[in-house]
């Protein structure tokens, strides 16, 4: 007597992630940074849900994208694996040894965990605003010439208050070269160390402004776009499975019809042989 076996259900390994899937995964985990690794607070119950709920609407994301299911436990071991492989990165940076180049969608992650490391290693809580507005920062005063054909801000803006002359710092907005010219001139009459701390200090604030509306203004246009494409991927399996749905029944339609042929052609054999 045989025995009997029971079959042992055959596990197939997910798909790799494709790298469409990466960057797209790697900027919403960027920009949920710090509310993924939120600690659980005094009071608040359900703050460690949280990083449960991300997972979950990260992987309802990618399975939407069409490449594979992704599940929660598959995301955040791709995650933890990236977060390592930029730590091992950086401390082969910080030991000028060799190292290989980081593919370009871990840029946004690689700037967070950077500047959240201490000298010695150990991570460092930073709000990931102060990231991207000492990135915006770096990439405004990069290149001056870049900046004066962008179309961030109209040409007819209104001008600062160190570029108006006395008369007009209070009154109408249009300006004139023999104003900033004269301005100018009576900038130059004051202190020189003076006069460059204080103009530092207020391109640093106009910077660190400008830095936070761009910020919010891309924060809001990812956001808004995350979630145009992700209506669009689940409208587009909406959309496959009903062709399914559509190209069965027209299969069932044929077999109807095969046979009904067949029933028919056997009537008529029948008859015939009757006859």
């Amino acid at each position: 007597m045989v025995p009997y076996l029971t079959p042992v259900p055959i596990r197939k390994k997910a798909p790799p992630f494709q790298e469409v899937e990466m960057r797209r995964l790697i900027a919403m985990y960027s920009a949920s940074y710090s509310k993924y690794h939120a600690k659980l607070q005094p009071g608040m119950k359900w703050a460690s849900s949280d990083k449960n709920r991300l997972l979950e609407k990260w992987s309802q994301y990618l399975s939407c994208m069409g490449v594979a299911p992704r599940t929660k436990a598959q995301i955040e071991e791709k995650l933890r694996n990236e977060v390592k492989r930029i730590h091992r990165f950086l401390r082969a940076e910080s030991a000028r040894c060799e190292r290989y180049p980081l593919p370009s969608y871990l840029d946004p992650l690689v700037r967070i965990l950077a500047r959240n490391r201490q000298v010695d290693g150990t991570p460092e809580k930073e709000d990931i605003n102060n990231v991207v507005e000492e990135f915006v920062k770096e990439e405004m005063n990069s290149s001056d010439e870049e900046y004066s054909d962008s179309q961030l801000f109209e040409s007819g803006r209104k001008p600062t208050f160190y570029d108006l002359p006395p008369s007009q710092s209070s009154g109408s907005w249009k300006i004139s070269e023999k104003g900033i010219s004269r301005q100018r001139g009576k900038q130059h009459d004051h202190d020189p160390e003076t006069t460059s701390t204080s103009s530092e200090a207020k391109h640093n604030l106009s910077t660190t402004s400008l830095a936070r509306e761009v910020l919010s203004y891309f924060s809001d246009g990812l956001v808004q776009l995350l979630d145009e494409e992700a209506k669009l991927a689940r409208i587009r399996q909406e959309e496959a499975s009903m062709a399914v749905e559509v190209r069965k029944l027209e299969i069932e339609k044929l077999n109807l019809e095969i046979e009904w042929l067949k029933r028919r052609t056997d009537s008529e054999t029948s008859n015939g042989t009757c006859s």
